[in-house]
Protein backbone atom coordinates (compact mmCIF):
# COMPACT_ATOMS: atom_id res chain seq x y z
CA UNK A 1 0.00 0.00 0.00
CA UNK A 2 1.35 3.61 -0.52
CA UNK A 3 0.97 6.33 1.64
CA UNK A 4 -0.28 9.33 0.00
CA UNK A 5 1.86 11.57 2.26
CA UNK A 6 4.95 10.95 4.31
CA UNK A 7 4.91 13.04 7.65
CA UNK A 8 8.30 13.57 9.10
CA UNK A 9 9.65 15.06 12.29
CA UNK A 10 12.81 16.02 12.94
CA UNK A 11 15.14 17.08 15.86
CA UNK A 12 14.82 20.06 14.62
CA UNK A 13 11.29 20.05 16.36
CA UNK A 14 11.39 17.40 18.80
CA UNK A 15 14.46 19.07 20.49
CA UNK A 16 12.10 21.65 21.59
CA UNK A 17 9.90 19.05 23.96
CA UNK A 18 12.25 18.95 26.42
CA UNK A 19 11.60 17.98 30.51
CA UNK A 20 14.05 18.55 32.91
CA UNK A 21 14.69 16.29 35.38
CA UNK A 22 11.82 16.66 38.32
CA UNK A 23 10.11 19.79 36.97
CA UNK A 24 6.98 17.28 36.52
CA UNK A 25 6.79 14.83 39.42
CA UNK A 26 2.92 14.20 39.12
CA UNK A 27 3.77 13.03 35.65
CA UNK A 28 4.62 10.00 37.06
CA UNK A 29 1.97 9.11 39.42
CA UNK A 30 0.18 6.87 37.39
CA UNK A 31 0.64 3.06 37.02
CA UNK A 32 2.09 3.30 33.55
CA UNK A 33 4.29 6.05 34.08
CA UNK A 34 5.58 4.47 37.26
CA UNK A 35 6.65 1.43 35.44
CA UNK A 36 8.31 4.02 32.67
CA UNK A 37 10.26 5.63 35.86
CA UNK A 38 11.29 2.11 37.62
CA UNK A 39 12.67 1.02 33.88
CA UNK A 40 14.19 4.26 33.24
CA UNK A 41 15.09 5.26 36.25
CA UNK A 42 19.25 5.42 35.77
CA UNK A 43 18.66 7.42 32.40
CA UNK A 44 16.73 9.73 34.24
CA UNK A 45 18.67 10.79 36.86
CA UNK A 46 20.91 12.31 35.01
CA UNK A 47 19.79 13.22 31.91
CA UNK A 48 16.26 15.59 30.82
CA UNK A 49 13.54 14.04 28.67
CA UNK A 50 13.15 14.11 25.32
CA UNK A 51 9.79 13.69 23.50
CA UNK A 52 10.54 12.25 20.21
CA UNK A 53 8.62 9.35 19.82
CA UNK A 54 5.64 11.17 21.58
CA UNK A 55 5.56 14.27 19.39
CA UNK A 56 5.14 11.85 16.16
CA UNK A 57 2.65 9.54 18.23
CA UNK A 58 0.67 12.91 19.97
CA UNK A 59 0.60 13.81 15.84
CA UNK A 60 -1.33 11.25 15.13
CA UNK A 61 -4.62 12.09 16.87
CA UNK A 62 -3.92 16.14 16.89
CA UNK A 63 -1.63 16.68 13.84
CA UNK A 64 -2.34 20.19 14.70
CA UNK A 65 -0.17 19.98 17.70
CA UNK A 66 2.78 21.13 14.47
CA UNK A 67 3.12 23.12 11.27
CA UNK A 68 4.15 21.64 8.76
CA UNK A 69 5.40 22.36 5.50
CA UNK A 70 5.03 19.60 1.72
CA UNK A 71 7.70 19.02 -0.44
CA UNK A 72 10.08 16.09 -1.31
CA UNK A 73 13.34 14.46 0.93
CA UNK A 74 16.58 13.80 -1.27
CA UNK A 75 18.61 11.42 1.08
CA UNK A 76 22.67 10.98 0.22
CA UNK A 77 23.32 7.26 -0.49
CA UNK A 78 26.71 7.63 -2.26
CA UNK A 79 29.05 10.39 -0.85
CA UNK A 80 30.49 9.06 2.17
CA UNK A 81 31.19 12.10 3.83
CA UNK A 82 27.45 12.76 3.37
CA UNK A 83 26.22 9.49 3.74
CA UNK A 84 22.74 9.78 5.18
CA UNK A 85 22.35 13.72 5.53
CA UNK A 86 18.63 14.62 4.10
CA UNK A 87 17.81 17.68 1.95
CA UNK A 88 14.31 18.65 1.90
CA UNK A 89 12.84 20.91 -0.76
CA UNK A 90 9.36 22.69 -0.88
CA UNK A 91 7.21 21.50 -3.33
CA UNK A 92 3.38 21.88 -3.73
CA UNK A 93 2.82 18.41 -5.47
CA UNK A 94 5.44 16.48 -2.76
CA UNK A 95 5.05 13.52 -0.59
CA UNK A 96 6.80 14.30 2.73
CA UNK A 97 5.16 16.91 5.20
CA UNK A 98 8.17 18.03 7.70
CA UNK A 99 6.90 19.43 10.73
CA UNK A 100 8.61 22.54 11.19
CA UNK A 101 6.83 24.06 14.45
CA UNK A 102 5.78 22.60 17.40
CA UNK A 103 2.92 24.18 19.73
CA UNK A 104 4.82 23.16 23.28
CA UNK A 105 1.73 24.32 25.25
CA UNK A 106 -0.25 22.46 23.08
CA UNK A 107 1.65 18.95 22.84
CA UNK A 108 2.08 19.35 26.67
CA UNK A 109 -1.37 19.49 27.49
CA UNK A 110 -1.91 16.69 25.12
CA UNK A 111 0.59 14.74 26.91
CA UNK A 112 -0.42 15.53 30.30
CA UNK A 113 -3.98 14.70 29.73
CA UNK A 114 -3.22 11.08 28.24
CA UNK A 115 -0.61 10.26 30.78
CA UNK A 116 -2.35 11.47 33.77
CA UNK A 117 -5.76 9.74 32.90
CA UNK A 118 -4.03 6.49 32.12
CA UNK A 119 -5.23 3.45 34.11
Amino acid sequence: MDVPVHTTFGLNVTTQLVLKKNEKEELFSTPLMKAVEDFGSPWLQSNDMTFHDPLAAACLFDPQICDYQQGSIDVEVEKEEQLGMMEFQQRVDGKRNIAIRVDQEKFFDHYYHVVLNST
